[in-house]
């Protein structure tokens, strides 16, 4: 009898062990947002299905990782089916999910800190999870210093929002610092100001930004600036064609469409079909 009570204490020891060793993860968002605002905690949504197999990848290999684990410690964590889950499913209506897995991290007044879309390994996943919780107070001590007139600050707050996907607060500060005649001329700024005005349905506006870009800029060896230029090309395309401007384009596409450093040159013919 004494033997047998030792080895059911030392199951749950080993049960206890494991529990500890994963991630705990809340059974519903109603239960994991309320805790979230008692202990004024960040929240990890993971968004998946049963269909999706890099969902069940993150389970095999990420979430078991032992970095990923202790940060999972840190906040409130719950898994979101929103094909099974209809309270999840209204839950996530504010946020964009564009595929399978995302996984969401908000704090407790249900504001997007930052996403991680698509299947990432452990140690990669550990590492973005990190700059994503320290998005907050970074951008806060940044804004702080833009506020007070330090260019560098906002040229580092720019990029951050960027990174963090926050282009309309990127692109807020941008047009503050074009607007004060304090923008430096960089060909991403100026990339970020025509896109934001294009995804808004602004074409006119957008097309300024790109005119300027194909002006003031050329493609040359650094990779990140020549694809912003390219892409500029494509979307000034893409807002002369919405706004009627065939000829325009057509010319632009015959620039453009046999450029053979131009990656995106396949797809300037189609502008035409739009």
């Amino acid at each position: 009898m004494h033997k047998k009570f030792i080895f059911i204490i030392f199951l749950i020891f080993l049960q206890t062990l494991s529990q500890a060793d994963a991630i705990s993860w809340h059974d519903t968002i109603t239960e994991a947002f309320a805790a979230a605002q008692k202990q004024q905690k960040y929240i990890m949504i993971d968004v998946y299905t049963d269909w999706c197999s890099w969902c069940k990848e993150l389970d095999k290999r990420t979430y078991t990782h032992a970095s990923v684990i202790k940060l999972s410690k840190t906040m409130i964590n719950v898994k979101i089916n929103p094909e099974t889950d209809t309270e999840g499913k209204k839950f996530l209506e504010p946020f964009t999910i564009d595929g399978f897995p995302t996984i969401l991290f908000i704090d407790w007044n249900k504001n997007l800190i930052g996403k991680i879309g698509g299947f990432l390994e452990g140690e990669d996943f550990a590492k973005e999870t990190t700059n994503i919780l320290a998005f907050p107070e970074k951008s806060k001590k940044l804004s702080e210093e833009h506020k007070k007139g330090n260019l560098k600050s906002s040229e580092a707050l720019i990029t951050l929002l960027l990174e963090r996907e926050k282009q309309d607060e990127a692109i807020a500060i941008i047009e503050e610092l074009r607007l004060k005649n304090t923008l430096p001329l960089k060909i991403s700024y100026y990339y970020a100001l025509g896109y934001g005005y294009l995804t808004n349905n602004y074409y006119n506006a957008a097309l300024t930004h790109f005119d300027f870009i194909m002006t003031r800029f050329k493609p040359g060896e650094v990779d990140e600036e020549a694809d912003y230029y390219y892409k500029s090309a494509y979307y000034k395309g893409l807002s002369l064609s919405t706004l009627g401007r065939i000829e325009e384009c057509k010319k632009l596409v015959e620039q453009f469409k046999d450029d053979e450093n131009n990656p995106y040159s396949r797809y300037f013919p189609g502008l035409l079909e739009k």
